[in-house]
């Protein structure tokens, strides 16, 4: 088995993340694998709880990431702010190695 490769979404809506991940609490696991190139690559992907309470413990979850996806509501200016404000430097500051940043917009659907 390989080496797993830490994916960590971070993101303004906590309703995208548990869609992502069916769970709730600070931090969120997703283990899986996938075949790259012939090759098994195992995910290990972790989403964090965004609020400003958890400012001070979230960024233990970027430890050893290799990518950050960041989350964003398409339908929430306020989101988008967060991300270009927040996150980015967030992520940025507490993990200059990581290789890959990624901007992930969503809505959810609304009955």
């Amino acid at each position: 088995m390989s080496t797993p490769q830490k994916v960590v979404f971070v993101g303004y809506s906590e309703a995208q993340r548990r869609l992502l991940f069916q769970g709730d609490g600070l931090f969120a696991t997703l283990e899986h694998t996938i075949k790259v190139n012939g090759a098994d690559v195992h995910l290990s992907c972790n989403a964090t709880a965004c609020g400003s309470e958890f400012d001070s413990v979230r960024p233990v979850c970027y430890v050893n990431a290799r990518t950050f996806v960041l989350l964003y509501d398409a339908t929430s200016s306020e989101s988008l702010f967060l991300v270009k404000h927040k996150w980015f430097p967030e992520v940025r500051y507490r993990d200059r190695d990581s290789d890959r940043v990624f901007l992930f917009c969503s809505v959810l659907d609304r009955c």
